[in-house]
Parts: C-alpha cells; structure tokens; sequence
C-alpha cells in the first residue's frame, strides 16, 4: 500500500506544484481593473518606479531625467471610460516585466496611399484599417474620405497607463493628442479659462494655446497670426510650409509637451506606473470651421454632411470639449473694436456700415439655402475670422450635442464665469476629471490677472448698430435657450457699455 501511495504522489505532485505556479503568476499580474485573460487584448505596463525618454530628431538623442516616484492610492486614476466598439486590438504590446523607455521621434509628412482603408480580400472581407474604422463610433465611408490620414493613423484605443489620451508606434515611440479642448467664441472668455485651466497642477501650461488646427489648419490655413515660434517649429520637423497633415499636429506636441507627460510618471500604491499630467487645445475655430471642400465634394447637399464634431467623435470618443459663449451682440461689438486701432475717426460709421451689410448678405443666404448651410459656408465673407454667424451658438451647439454626450461636452456662459468663479471652476475641474484644489491653490489661481480682456478706448457703437444686431440675434438666443433648457441662454437686447 505504502508503494501505491509513492507512485500515486510521484504522479500528483508535479501538478499540484505546477497550478500552484500558474496561480502566483496570474495573481502577481492582476490588479483592480484588469484580469489574467485580458493581458492578450491591452498593453502591459510595469511595476518599477523609474523610466527615461529619448527625444530623436535626426540621429540626435536626449534623455530626460528620472521623475516623480511618488505612492498614489486612488485607483480611479486607472480608470478609462473605454467605450467598446467591438473586438479590440493589442496596441504595441510590450514585456510584462517592464514599461518601454519612450522615444519621442519626429515625423515628416511623407504621402501615402490610402486605399486599404476601404479594401476587401478575394471574399469580401476587410482588410488593414478597413478593419478598423468602422468600428469607430459615427466613422461613415464619407467622413473616412474626408480624413484618411487620421483614421489610418489614430488608433481604437489610447494607452491605458495615460491620463492623457497616448499611443504607440512601434515598441516605443509616443505620440499623444489634447485631453481637452476650449471652443470658441471670439471675446468669449476662452483666453481666461485656458490661463485657470493649465494653472492646475495636472495640467500643462507650456504649449501653444491656438494651433488652430482641427479646422482651419487641417483645411490649408497656412498663415501664422499666433504661435509663431511653434508652428514654424512643428514645420521644420514635419517638412514643407503646409500644416494639413496629422504629424504636423503631433510634432508641435513633441516639441514641447510630450517629454513632460512622460516624465510625469508616479507608481500607484499597487505598483503601477501611471502618467497621470495632461495636455489641452485650446482653438476656438475647432467648432465651426470645417473648410469649404465639402461644398465641391457634395455639390448638391443642403447642408454639411459632417463637421469637426463628427470627426472628433469618431476619432476622440472621450475628449472633454469646453464651449464658452456670450451676449451674441455684446461678443460682436467688443469683437469689433477689439480689431480696430484706437483713436480712429469714424470706426464707429464703419463698424454700422458692415454689420449692417453682413445681416443683409447672411439673410439672402438663408434665403437661397438655410440656416445650418449659411452657419458653416456664409460669404459674407467665409473667413478664418467670421463674423457674425459665429454668434448663432445653437447651430453649433446642436451639431456636437448631437454625437458626444453632456458629459463630454460644457457650455459655460462668461457672464457666468465673471459672477461666480469659484462655482464654475469647480465645476470645471469635475467635469475634466481632475482634483479638486485647497481654498488656497483656487484663490491663488482665480485671483490671477484676467487674461487678454479689451480695454482699448474707442468709440461709442452707434445705437443703431446695436439694435440691428440685437434684431439679427434675437430669434437665435430663444433657439439656444430651447436647446439648452434654460432661459438664462435667451440673451436680453444688449445697449452698450464698456466692452
């Protein structure tokens, strides 16, 4: 009997020595959010307290020092609103015994074929990213044409130790997009918020504010009214004068603020490495400026078949989009004189002579096709810099309501923003996601000068000038409070006053 049991044990405990094995890996590699069988489908990230980057540019290297080593307790930090859109891709697996040391590499704009994004195999299935985009939420064949770059490039699914949303090409090279970004309008407050905003501890401040690329940029605006040192430094990375392309965007990111979020590293109190800093834009041309090739594209549509709402939506499901608006016909005056040199005689005629006209020419518009349609393509005239049209907020506000949910998408009024600052910016600070601050880190940031606000002496605006714009107005602020459910948004007539 005594022998069975010895031939019995010499057979059972390698097993029982072997599961014992497979357990302590599995446990060793678990944490609060993922588990053993998800390590085939997400990238694996280190337990160790140190990395380093490189930054590449031309065979040049330069490493960046070892950061902050601090325990973080909050497993909230870890968690990502991931939609699912099906199915997903490992991105750049890496070793599960080591996060990889990030290169920061640039990239020329060098043209490439996109034809696999709508190619088929011999039986009608997909292949390379056609596989991909239609699981993007709201990706159409159209809006793929529209931006095919982007769809090949931008990925399912960001970097999950990222705050902000990162991805990587090849083992280990970082590219990152904004977080957030602050939507118009023009005198709106958006100068302001952006100084609050990246004077929070977690979010960056050295990037440029406007690239103003989402709209204009990506549709062939090549002049350099702001951010001149970084858009001519983006170019001589990317190659040429034209800013249109995605690695554009990308570089202008690398050059200042992707090192920063690398070395932005903490560890968890689990042991996980996680980048907790993030980056925002802050174009305010991103919610209506769509160029013009949709016009030749679709010569016949009545109106945009999609907007940057759309495109984002289906690119950056999880942004946090910020919208600031104004008394439309107080916007416009101050927008006015904001432009105009001081002391100028008789601006106050011109002023009244093209708004007067500019109502006239948009009217005629809405005549021949609608409002949506003069909204986005009015030539009154079309411009980077629009004029009124930009005022007529629920056109626009409707267009991304209509793909990204209210938990992605704020509209803050600056009369607001001017009356209880404290409310509002905590507020804020909850619907980007981050940490609320002691009273004296929010005195110390919300006492801050205001930023770019118009105290140019000018002119009185003509009554008259006021009153046509009220008129023109007027209709579109009881649209916008409909849709925002709240008669504060129904702007009263504005008479005039300092601007």
């Amino acid at each position: 009997m005594a022998g069975k049991w010895l031939d019995l044990r010499s057979v059972l405990l390698p097993v029982v020595i072997t599961e014992a094995v497979l357990l302590c890996i599995c446990y060793n590699y678990m944490s609060a959010e993922r588990s053993c069988d998800t390590h085939s489908e997400n990238p694996i990230y280190s337990h160790l307290t140190k990395d380093s980057v490189f930054l590449t540019n031309v065979g040049s290297t330069q490493t960046f020092p070892d950061k902050m080593n601090f325990n973080q307790t909050d497993k909230d930090q870890l968690r990502r609103k991931s939609p699912e859109f099906g199915p997903l891709r490992p991105l750049n697996v890496v070793p599960m015994e080591v996060e990889p040391h990030y290169t920061v590499s640039y990239q020329r704009d060098v043209p490439i074929n996109y034809t696999d994004l709508f190619s088929t195999d011999s039986e009608g299935n997909c292949r390379a990213s056609f596989c991909k985009w239609p699981k993007m939420p709201g990706a159409t064949r159209e809006l793929v044409a529209s931006a095919p770059e982007l769809f090949e490039k931008i990925p399912l699914r960001f970097l999950d130790n990222f705050k902000n949303p990162c991805w990587l090409r090849g083992e280990t090279e970082l590219n990152c997009l904004p977080y957030f970004y602050i939507l118009g309008n023009y005198k709106c407050g958006t100068t302001d918020m952006w100084d609050k905003i990246t004077a929070h501890p977690d979010v960056f401040a050295k990037v440029a504010k406007e690239p103003h690329w989402w709209g204009p940029r990506r549709n062939g605006y090549t002049a350099i009214p702001i951010n001149r040192p970084e858009v001519l430094q983006a170019r001589s990375h990317t190659g040429g004068t034209d800013d249109s392309s995605l690695e554009w965007y990308l570089n202008l990111y690398k050059a200042s603020v992707v090192p920063e979020i690398i070395n932005s590293r903490i560890t968890t109190k689990e042991g996980i490495g996680y980048h907790p800093k993030v980056f925002g834009d802050a174009s305010i041309s991103t919610v209506y400026a769509i160029g013009r090739e949709w016009i030749k594209t679709f010569p016949y549509a009545a109106e945009p078949p999609y907007t940057n709402a759309d495109l984002m939506h289906a690119l950056q499901p999880n942004a946090k989009f910020i919208l600031m608006i104004r008394n439309p016909t107080r916007r416009a005056d101050s927008f006015f004189w904001y432009l105009h040199r001081p002391g100028q005689p008789g601006d106050a005629d011109r002023w009244h002579q093209k708004a007067t006209t500019y109502i006239q020419c948009f009217k005629k518009c809405v005549q021949d096709y609608n409002l949506r349609f003069c909204a986005y393509a009015a030539e009154c005239p079309y411009d980077l810099i629009p004029d009124l049209q930009v005022g007529i907020y629920h056109v626009f506000i409707r267009d991304w309501l209509k793909v990204f949910p209210r938990d992605n998408f704020k509209v803050i009024r600056l009369e607001d923003w001017e009356a209880e600052p404290v409310t509002v910016y905590r507020d804020l600070l909850n619907f980007l996601d981050l940490r609320q601050l002691s009273v004296d880190e929010e005195n110390r940031i919300l006492k801050r000068r205001r930023s770019n606000q118009n105290q140019r002496q000018h002119e009185q605006t003509h009554p008259e000038t006021l009153n046509a714009l009220n008129d023109f107005h007027r209709p579109f602020n009881v649209e916008l409070a409909k849709l925002m459910g709240d008669d504060k948004f129904n702007y009263p007539d504005y008479k005039g006053s300092s601007v």
